[in-house]
């Protein structure tokens, strides 16, 4: 991000799942180590819920100003589960995002939200994360 104009990249490894199916089986896994949802790679079988991981760990990583494999490091390090090292040691890195004014009851409030709306992204069962859509109306 330059300047605060976020770029977008890496569409080569897009895919569309076709209208009337729930996946697409890929013959290899492809994608950023972190972002990859684990049910991806172990039946190489791709979903929406695949998306939704990937956009749970960018939230965690644009939460707390670490980079996702840097913050698994840390909790090991902790030798604790990375959201409850995030617990631990989270910080509002943008400041901004709380709205006008420092009220630290209802920063920790949303983080507080954040956190377990990141925890049920980042799923390790894709049943038990939310649609993209729920993940966009809780962010609103």
């Amino acid at each position: 991000m330059n300047n605060y104009v976020a770029k977008l990249f890496d569409f080569s490894v897009s895919e569309s799942i076709p209208e009337g199916e729930t996946h697409i089986k890929d013959d290899v896994v492809m994608g950023t180590i972190g972002f990859v949802a684990p049910e991806y790679y172990a039946t190489f079988d791709y979903n929406e819920k695949c998306d939704v991981y990937s956009f749970g760990t960018l939230l965690l990583e644009l939460l707390t100003g670490h980079k996702i494999l840097d913050l698994a490091r840390l909790a090991r390090k902790d030798d604790c589960i990375m959201l409850d090292y995030v617990k631990k040691h989270i910080q509002m890195v943008n400041p901004e995002i709380g709205g006008e004014g420092s009220n630290p009851e209802k920063e920790k409030q949303l983080l507080s939200t954040l956190v377990q709306l990141i925890s049920k992204c980042i799923s390790r069962i894709a049943e038990d994360r939310p649609t993209m859509m729920d993940v966009a109306k809780q962010l609103r």
